[in-house]
């Protein structure tokens, strides 16, 4: 089975200090068309140090999934700084 890929989009960041290092956490989506024409959802959160290294990386087919990651992520985290 091939993909086509649509679009890759960020849906959300946020920048926190974690042991006096900046980290962003991301919540992207990445659109695709299958074989059939069917356009498929893949969601994921990303975790990247000051000096854009991904850390973490956690894949779902589902939104409500993947936003909770997020969410749980950036609570870990602590506060968002600017």
């Amino acid at each position: 089975m091939d993909l086509c890929v649509l679009e890759d989009v960020m849906l959300a960041k946020s920048r926190h200090l974690v042991e006096g290092d900046g980290v962003t956490a991301r919540l992207s989506v990445l659109t695709c068309e299958n074989d059939a024409g069917d356009t498929e959802y893949v969601y994921w959160v990303e975790l990247h140090d000051s000096e854009g290294n991904t850390v973490m990386k956690e894949a779902s087919p589902d939104f409500m999934i993947a936003s909770d990651i997020y969410e749980r992520l950036k609570a870990t985290l602590g506060p968002a700084v600017a």
